[in-house]
């Protein structure tokens, strides 16, 4: 349902935006610029959840979102690149 209100009010500049972002993360993958296909991502999620109009959703994206982050934190510690 949220998906289907978020492609509802998408405007011609967001799909452009959209499209712009996996051609981009395509290139980044194929480089080896993981930490930029990360950033890719949660652009192009971030601006279908914005149209979404849904506060409470956005929210709880957010706590996840903070969450994987300490994770990936911790494991970066524990396991540092040599």
């Amino acid at each position: 349902m949220q998906a289907k209100l978020a492609a509802e009010r998408l405007t011609v500049e967001d799909l452009d935006r959209l499209d712009a972002l996996i051609k981009d993360a395509q290139e980044f993958h194929d480089t080896c610029q993981f930490d930029e296909v990360i950033l890719c991502n949660t652009e192009f999620h971030d601006i279908i959840i914005q149209k979404c109009g849904n506060s409470r959703l956005e929210a709880i994206i957010e706590k996840i979102r903070t969450l994987i982050l300490k994770t990936l934190t911790c494991t970066v510690e524990l396991y540092p690149l040599q």
